[in-house]
């Protein structure tokens, strides 16, 4: 099922809303998040960074109450994901990039 067209434009806002009030971008969150020593593990290529990256920005700049209230009662992760991929495209092309100058 496709996210409806108002959370995913709510969605969207209260991320990028949260991320500029704080003074930062998704752009600096990528670069912090590929320079975090965690992303050791994605030598392995068994797991997906991106992944964890959107995550990690959907729960820090959206309440999980919304989310829950929202979303899951007719999504699920992968519904949300994808929404997610879309809406943070641009950075986690800057973290990809990123990260292949760390795991080469």
């Amino acid at each position: 099922m496709k996210m409806l067209a108002n959370h995913y434009s709510t969605l969207r806002r209260k991320i990028h809303t949260e991320l500029d009030r704080n003074g930062t971008s998704a752009t600096a969150v990528a670069k912090r998040h590929a320079e975090n020593e965690n992303f050791a593990h994605t030598k392995d290529k068994k797991t997906d960074p991106s992944r964890s990256f959107i995550l990690a920005v959907m729960w820090n700049t959206v309440s999980s109450q919304w989310v829950c209230d929202e979303l899951y009662p007719y999504l699920d992760d992968r519904h949300i994901e994808t929404a997610l991929r879309n809406i943070l495209a641009p950075e986690i092309l800057i973290l990809n990039n990123l990260l292949e100058k760390v795991v080469k």
